[in-house]
């Protein structure tokens, strides 16, 4: 395969070496791309004040040379000697014919995006090799034992971070997220994104370049690279294994002004870009093309360079509807394929195997049939947040129990991601009734650690901060990609305060009871029209708002566990009637209290409103 991660500006002895690299034929498929019908290819930036006095002197850039590489073309040039700096540059692309203007373009694979122009930058100098390495992880875990925040770098530390940059400040919130009882952090976007302002990141258009607004340090623009390293040892060293968030199905592109996503405006005729075109559901932006190996080996290319310079610990993909298309031969299959094979040549069975690529494949549960098919670790589960949303305006419904059933249809050791909230949608607060019904989502909370699979919880979630967006911002003056700054004050008062003990000690069961994070439930396949219980006490009583469930396994030590959880999702307190698998003395490990059941293994126990137990027996 192509290493276009060996592409792009860097620095050699003291020297930049430019590189781009244009597929041929061979590449994509007929119909599927044409010729870029490139004539030159030249570089120019602020290096070029060493070279001839002055910065983007654009008369007199440097030629890029082509030569045949690998069944296509590499353009290579390679500066004289430069002072140690952070450089900025473009490169001009003229065409044959004559027909189309030259046109600015980006570097497809640079390691840096420069601001609202979109340039790129290279790096001459900078940190020692040996102090630019990522520490890594002292206890790689799998995946169904991680517990995963995610979070956003600019709303996260909009509120105190004063003029350093988003990478920077986080740092010193690590050891909140890691006291919390989270064991993963999910970076929502962080490569670069088209022009200056607000932005998610799911638009990107340089792969293999941090977004400059993330890292830029004005102190020293060279530990750009060095800056994200360091946060990601530093999560290291607290336990916290980093998952990055990475777009895949589409880039961004301005036709009007010709800039985004360079490998589509390196061709004369976009169009005849191989890399961009209509694959599968395009979601928005310009679409990749999966049809072609060169767009392949490009985004596994991107994900081995974040693997291996970056030390990242996990993938999720976003929206992969829109380069699935059923096919084993392109697309979403080939994509994990070729980073499996990446993990498996460059690191050992138990990175390959526990490195967890999750992927969003909205919406409904027949993305667990795509996760089994793709070789995916799991998938997100978007119907907890739904669901909930449906409970709390609604009542309880009988399709809780298949939320509640996570490890259904799954194939062995692939789970799902579970959560009751995420980034793309108003905060659960906010669902509830704001932060005066807070407690209201207690139960689901409990029943999110007490199921299996890797719960997730966005950002605000630990200060019960009450967020609204529209889920169609079409009609709306307030969109959907908006500021909605982390309130950092709301976590140290009265309800900011139990919710982070309740997550804590949520997380701290989950930790020290292995078996709640395997498979084992029942009442499985729970009939989607039954609202009572079965006659042994087990299932949903619609009426009442009250769940009763079972858990069990065997720890890593062969012990066996039992568990049974009693819900109550209404606001009123229910005196249950809670069957017991067997007798003896249970502990019920959320509130420490013990429990004997009688002759019947029944126990008639009083359960307040937006509230639970977690009964617990080792035999």
């Amino acid at each position: 395969m192509i290493r276009y991660e060996d592409f792009g500006a860097h620095e050699v002895g003291g020297r930049i070496r430019f590189s781009v690299f244009i597929p041929g034929a061979d590449h994509y498929l007929p119909g599927r791309g044409g010729e870029a019908h490139i004539a030159s290819i030249e570089a120019y930036g602020t290096f070029q004040q060493h070279l001839t006095g002055q910065s983007w002197d654009v008369a007199n850039a440097v030629s890029l040379h082509p030569a045949p590489f690998e069944g296509g073309t590499l353009y290579t040039a390679t500066t004289v000697t430069v002072p140690d700096d952070f450089y900025e540059y473009k490169y001009r692309v003229s065409f044959e014919g004559g027909a189309v203007e030259p046109r600015i373009v980006t570097d497809p694979c640079a390691r840096y995006g420069v601001g609202e122009h979109e340039n790129s930058g290279v790096v001459v100098g900078g940190s020692r090799p040996r102090d630019n390495i990522v520490t890594p992880l002292t206890q790689r875990l799998p995946p169904a034992d991680l517990v995963i925040y995610e979070l956003f770098l600019e709303d996260f530390t909009k509120e105190y971070r004063g003029s350093r940059s988003p990478v920077q400040a986080v740092f010193e919130k690590l050891d909140r997220i890691a006291g919390l009882g989270f064991n993963a952090v999910e970076f929502m976007p962080w490569t670069a994104w088209v022009g200056g302002g607000f932005n998610w990141g799911y638009l990107p258009y340089q792969y293999y370049s941090v977004e400059h607004a993330y890292v830029a340090d004005p102190d020293d623009l060279r530990e750009q690279l060095s800056a994200l390293k360091h946060l990601i040892s530093a999560c290291h060293e607290r336990g916290l294994h980093v998952l990055m968030d990475a777009v895949f199905n589409h880039v961004e592109i301005d036709p009007v002004q010709q800039r985004g996503f360079p490998y589509h405006w390196l061709w004369r005729d976009p169009a005849d870009s191989p890399f961009t075109g209509q694959y599968e559901q395009g979601g928005y932006g310009e679409e990749l093309d999966f049809h072609n190996r060169c767009t392949e080996e490009y985004v596994v290319g991107t994900c081995g360079y974040w693997i291996d310079t970056f030390g990242i610990d996990g993938l999720r993909l976003d929206y992969t509807k829109g380069y699935y298309s059923g096919a084993a031969e392109h697309g979403l299959p080939k994509v994990i394929a070729g980073v499996r094979r990446h993990l498996a040549e460059t690191g050992d069975a138990e990175r390959r195997d526990e490195f967890p690529i999750i992927i969003e494949h909205l919406a409904g549960w027949d993305a667990i049939d795509v996760a089994n098919s793709v070789d995916a670790t799991g998938c997100w589960i978007d119907d907890g947040f739904w669901r909930t949303k449906d409970y709390l305006r609604s009542g309880l419904e009988p399709s809780i129990m298949r939320w509640l059933d996570s490890g259904s249809h799954f194939q062995s050791g692939r789970l799902p991601v579970m959560y009751i909230g995420n980034h793309d949608h108003e905060t659960p607060t906010h669902v509830a009734g704001g932060r005066d019904a807070w407690h209201r989502l207690q139960p689901y909370f409990i029943a999110l650690y007490t199921s299996y699979g890797m719960p997730l919880l966005y950002q605000t979630e630990d200060g019960g901060q009450d967020e609204w967006m529209p889920e169609d911002d079409r009609f709306t003056q307030v969109k959907r990609v908006s500021p909605r700054p982390k309130r950092w004050d709301l976590t140290e008062d009265g309800l900011g305060r139990w919710t982070g003990e309740l997550l804590t000690r949520l997380a701290r069961m989950r930790r020290e009871h292995p078996v709640l994070r395997r498979p084992g439930m029942y009442p499985g396949s729970w009939p989607w029209d039954r609202r009572i219980p079965y006659d042994n006490g087990y299932g949903i009583d619609a009426g009442r708002r009250t769940v009763i469930y079972h858990r069990w396994g065997n720890d890593a030590a062969g012990r066996f566990h039992r568990y049974v959880i009693a819900l109550n999702f209404g606001s009123v307190s229910q005196r249950l009637s809670v069957p017991f698998p067997d007798g003896g003395t249970w502990t019920d490990i959320l509130g420490g209290r013990e429990a004997a059941p009688g002759t019947a293994h029944r126990l008639e126990q009083d359960v307040d409103g937006h509230w639970g137990y977690v009964f617990h027996r080792m035999d």
